[in-house]
């Protein structure tokens, strides 16, 4: 089992890096945490649209991937190849959580930030990460006792990123509010300026991890 999740958390991360390439995006480090690896890349000239889809490039692979592998074990009569497709389709699944530091948060903010600006989708994700993240503490604290004590630990660390990332998101604003005195969210000028900023390449002013 661990062979499987291994090969498809590879084909993963090579999905997204092979996508940041056919953009330009440069690839910058990968670090390994207790959720996985988390790839960094300088996507801050990206336009939302390319960047979605470096986002969801390593889910998609694996997603993609599941039931391919699936056939050919059956095709095959090869057993042992189940294991692989479930691991592509567990780990694609996972990522679309949109629970930061996972692939489906980063795909929530780059939608709701061409909607409404980078300020409301940081608050937007924030919000929908501790929900989901909330609900699978709640099972995890159920199946605890039944031997998924692994899962809770999951759930808690899913949570407290979220809720990090959750309070970054309002430092942010705060600070934002009191620069220029205004709230972007209350503004549709300033939302439509934002786009035409994020939509010409120009610098978000921080970055994120897939």
């Amino acid at each position: 089992m661990t062979s499987a999740v291994l090969a498809a958390a590879t084909v993963h991360e090579f999905a997204h890096i092979i996508a940041l390439h056919s953009f330009g995006a440069p690839v910058e480090g990968l670090r390994l945490g207790g959720l996985g690896a988390e790839l960094y890349a300088g996507v801050r000239r990206l336009s939302y649209s390319r960047e979605l889809v470096c986002a969801l490039a390593g889910p998609a692979a694996n997603l993609a991937l599941a039931p391919l592998v699936a056939h050919l074990a059956l095709s095959l009569d090869i057993p042992w190849l189940y294991l692989f497709s479930g691991a592509h389709m567990l780990l694609g699944a996972f990522n679309m959580l949109p629970i930061p530091p996972l692939d489906g948060a980063r795909a929530l903010y780059l939608v709701s930030a061409y909607f409404t600006g980078p300020y409301i989708a940081d608050r937007v994700c924030g919000a929908a990460g501790i929900s989901c993240s909330t609900a699978l503490c709640i099972l995890g604290a159920y199946l605890a006792p039944r031997g998924g004590m692994l899962f809770l630990l999951v759930a808690l660390g899913l949570f407290f990123g979220a809720a990090r990332q959750f309070g970054i998101a309002i430092f942010r604003r705060s600070v934002y509010n009191t620069q220029h005195g205004q709230k972007i969210g209350k503004n549709p000028a300033t939302r439509a300026e934002a786009r035409k900023i994020r939509r010409r390449g120009v610098q978000r002013g921080y970055e994120r991890p897939f």
